[in-house]
C-alpha cells in the first residue's frame, strides 16, 4: 500500500474543511486478515486500506438481546457514539464520526447528502439519501474463537413481518450511503450533526448521519410506528468487541477520475 495519504491537505466535511495535520511520526502500518491497514495517530480507532477502498473502526456491543422474556429491544442506529444513542444501536463506537467521514473520503467516496422526510399535506413525503454506495459489516469473535463476518443489516429484523432488514434492498441496490452528515450551529460554533448526535452508521434518517440507510424510516412515532429490532438469534453478548468494516462501493472519486 502506498502509506502517503496527503495527510497535509485539508478534508471537506459538508463544505467545511477539517484539517488533518501530517502524523508526528512515521505512519504505522499492520497486517490482519490478509490485508495491510494504515493506523493514523490523529484517528484513533479508524484504520484505512485506500487500495481496496476500506475503513475499518472498533465497538463493542451496548445493548442485551438476549434477556429471557425481555421487551423487543427496538432499534433507531446501527452504529453510535456511546454517550448518545447506545441504548437503541447494535454497536458503538469511540470513534469520531469526523474521522471516519474524512477516513471515507481518504478512500475516495464522495459524500452526498442525508435523508429526508417531512409532512406532504395528510401525507409524509421520504427523501432517500445520496452519496457514494457503502457497505457496512460486523466482525466479531465467539466465545469458542470463530471470527463472524456479516452484514450489519442481517443482524435486524422486523417486529411485524419478521423479514430481514436486508431483504428490504433489492439485489444489487445500495444498502447504504456515505451521506456525509451536515454542518449545524449550535452554541454559538459550527458542529459537524453527527458528533454532536452520534450517528456514525444509521438505520431510521435523523438527517445526521455520515453512512445513511438507503431507506428512508422516521424515528417519530407519530409518523410510523417502531418496526426494527435487534435480532437475538444474530447479535452476540453485550460487551463483545466489533470490528465495523465500511467497504467503498464503485463509483469512487479514483473511478470518476479515470
Amino acid at each position: 500500500m502506498n502509506g502517503s495519504l496527503m495527510l497535509g491537505l485539508c478534508v471537506m466535511i459538508s463544505g467545511t474543511p477539517l484539517p488533518i495535520e501530517p502524523p508526528a511520526g512515521p505512519e504505522r502500518q499492520h497486517r490482519t486478515d490478509e490485508r495491510v491497514e494504515l493506523v493514523i495517530p490523529e484517528m484513533p480507532h479508524v484504520r484505512v486500506d485506500r487500495e481496496r477502498g476500506i475503513v475499518e473502526f472498533d465497538g463493542f456491543v451496548p445493548i442485551d438481546a438476549h434477556i429471557e422474556n425481555a421487551p423487543h429491544l427496538y432499534l433507531e442506529v446501527m452504529v453510535c457514539t456511546p454517550e448518545v444513542r447506545a441504548h437503541e444501536s447494535l454497536v458503538a463506537s469511540r470513534a469520531s464520526p469526523r474521522h471516519v467521514h474524512a477516513a471515507l473520503l481518504l478512500v475516495g467516496l464522495i459524500p452526498g447528502r442525508t435523508g429526508a422526510w417531512h409532512w406532504n399535506g395528510a401525507e409524509v413525503a421520504r427523501v432517500p439519501p445520496e452519496g457514494s454506495p457503502v457497505e457496512v459489516r460486523f466482525i466479531w469473535t465467539d466465545a469458542d474463537g470463530q471470527t463472524h463476518d456479516t452484514l450489519a443489516s442481517d443482524w435486524v429484523v422486523s417486529r411485524v413481518s419478521g423479514i430481514r432488514l436486508t431483504e428490504t434492498i433489492e439485489e444489487g441496490a445500495p444498502r447504504w450511503v456515505f451521506a456525509g452528515s451536515r454542518m449545524v450551529s449550535r452554541g454559538g460554533r459550527e458542529w459537524y450533526a453527527a458528533e454532536a448526535e452520534g450517528t456514525i452508521v444509521g438505520l431510521h434518517t435523523f438527517t445526521s448521519e455520515t453512512v445513511a440507510w438507503s431507506g428512508v424510516y422516521s424515528p417519530s412515532a407519530e409518523i410510523e410506528d417502531p418496526e426494527w429490532i435487534a435480532d437475538p438469534s444474530r447479535v452476540p453478548p453485550r460487551g463483545t468487541s466489533v470490528v465495523v468494516r465500511l467497504i467503498g462501493v464503485a463509483p469512487r472519486a479514483s473511478d470518476l477520475a479515470e
